[in-house]
């Protein structure tokens, strides 16, 4: 009896017909079509939801919600959230603690009208490079003294004291005035420096 003779080796998919292999690569564009559909609906529905999360925001919560949050969470807030979602109530909710949980980004990002609604107690708390992040237009907003210690007004920078005014000058206590100390004095108006004393 003889051996059956073994089957010779075959190359992978030689046996396919033309017709198989046209269907196959319709299968394979098809997939990568597809794919490319999934990263778009993704990339979509992501925009989306950063929209409707600063409009939850701006509706959805109630001060007490936000007086709520705990300090990590006000600092998760992207700076479009912050600037565009929360409204001055919401603002005037946060806690000291919130307010110093507000990372630098978030700080610059704050409209004028916002600056304003922050509490006294809640500037005062601020770090230095919270103060130092404040734009020129929103110390400009400010309206008082805003309760800046001796240290956090000698973090401001030139521009940022020079756009200080001479009702916030007089405003200021003397323990804040001698923070004016390292402020370049040619930076500031003559009002604003008589006004200081």
């Amino acid at each position: 009896e003889a051996a059956p003779a073994p089957a010779s080796p075959r190359r992978p998919g030689s046996d396919r017909t033309p017709e198989q292999q046209s269907v196959m690569t319709r299968r394979l564009m098809a997939a990568g079509g597809g794919l490319l559909v999934v990263i778009a609906l993704i990339v979509g529905v992501k925009s989306c939801v950063d929209s409707q999360t600063t409009d939850q925001i701006k509706s959805g919560l109630t001060t007490d919600q936000v007086a709520a949050l705990t300090s990590a969470q006000v600092a998760a807030f992207t700076t479009n959230q912050i600037a565009n979602g929360f409204t001055t109530a919401q603002i005037v909710a946060l806690t000291t603690r919130q307010a110093q949980s507000l990372t630098t980004a978030q700080v610059k990002a704050l409209g004028t009208d916002q600056v304003k609604a922050l509490e006294t107690a809640d500037l005062a708390s601020f770090k230095t490079s919270q103060i130092a992040a404040l734009t020129t237009d929103q110390l400009s907003g400010m309206v008082t003294g805003s309760g800046l210690d001796a240290e956090q007004i000698a973090a401001l920078t030139t521009s940022q004291a020079a756009a200080l005014t001479t009702s916030q000058a007089a405003a200021l206590t003397s323990t804040q005035v001698s923070g004016f100390e390292g402020v370049d004095a040619r930076s500031l108006s003559t009002a604003f420096l008589q006004t200081l004393g």
